[in-house]
């Protein structure tokens, strides 16, 4: 197993963490010191979850312990839920992106208020919806959530991960807000075709295997599908990885181009002309007290300019 981090911070006691569903770790913390587990896996398999039962008594053993306490994700069905509700400890249950902000505080020895961004694929919220595009003010005590990507429509569950089309779908019924239109532009784009467009769209209506969803990284597979970089993912982030190389290899002739004056000046014009003023930011309700990244703004734009 790696080596603990180590925190300056005098936390006295012994707690479990059994991690979270997918690519599992769990972590041993002793005091000051916190012990991440090897890599167990997708918690999917009932095999893996026998593993992952297995491998917490083996460390525990190793480092002569017994966690009075046992820390999991938020999310109820999780099998790593299930795993740490029968330890018979009692459980304490950690938003999922809260949580990656604490693994970063931990790892650098940070103990003061930070300003953590969280972007992921998915993880449960506390209000009950699919989060993952994040703002939060955090610490070791708990969190507020300041912001977040505009919130959409995923529609089709897990199906979703792996066929950006129908985020890229979702996302543009939601910024027309017209079925024909919708059509029109998916039509256009070569997402799919009309009666899965359609589907797609009464299924957003009626919340038929909908989830409101503020997934970063659901809304990089959209995107990637929008611009006709992958409709499709064959294998786990392929969309959006392949996002990530198309929009270096732009910058990278972005920046060649402006090493030459006359390209550097239309360059310049061309910004200057289609790009939307706009701070990139939408204030969200008094009650709520948070802003919204406003990426139905940055969907419009590109579905534009394609």
């Amino acid at each position: 197993a790696p080596l603990p981090f180590m925190v300056s911070t005098p936390w006295k006691g012994q707690v479990l963490a059994v991690g979270g569903e997918l690519k599992n770790t769990f972590c041993i913390g002793v005091d000051g010191r916190f012990y991440p587990s090897p890599y167990v896996g997708d918690l999917e398999d009932l095999r893996t979850v026998e593993a992952l039962k297995e491998t917490i008594g083996r460390m525990e053993t190793l480092l002569e312990v017994e966690p009075k306490v046992v820390a999991c994700d938020l999310h109820p069905k999780y099998n790593a839920t299930v795993v740490a509700e029968e330890l018979g400890l009692p459980v304490l249950k950690i938003q999922h992106h809260f949580a990656h902000i604490l693994s970063c505080m931990a790892e650098n020895d940070c103990e003061e208020k930070v300003i953590g961004v969280s972007f992921d694929g998915t993880g449960y919220g506390t209000d009950g919806t699919i989060w993952g595009g994040e703002l939060l003010v955090a610490d070791c005590q708990g969190f507020t959530r300041l912001g977040s990507i505009e919130p959409f429509v995923q529609v089709g569950g897990d199906i979703s991960a792996k066929e950006g089309w129908r985020i890229a779908v979702s996302l543009i019924w939601q910024n027309m807000g017209n079925l024909e239109k919708t059509l029109d532009t998916v039509r256009k784009l070569g997402l799919c075709t009309d009666q899965e467009a359609k589907v797609l769209v009464t299924m957003a209506q009626r919340k038929i295997n909908a989830v409101t969803s503020t997934s970063a990284g659901r809304l990089f597979d959209g995107v990637s599908a929008i611009l006709g970089i992958r409709r499709a993912s064959t294998f786990e982030g392929e969309a959006s990885t392949a996002l990530e190389f198309a929009a270096e290899a732009w910058r990278k002739q972005r920046e060649m181009q402006k090493k030459n004056p006359e390209e550097n000046l239309k360059i310049r014009m061309s910004e200057k002309e289609d790009i939307p003023e706009s701070t990139g930011i939408s204030e969200a309700s008094e009650d709520e007290r948070k802003f919204i990244l406003n990426t139905g703004e940055i969907v419009a734009y590109l579905v534009r300019a394609r």
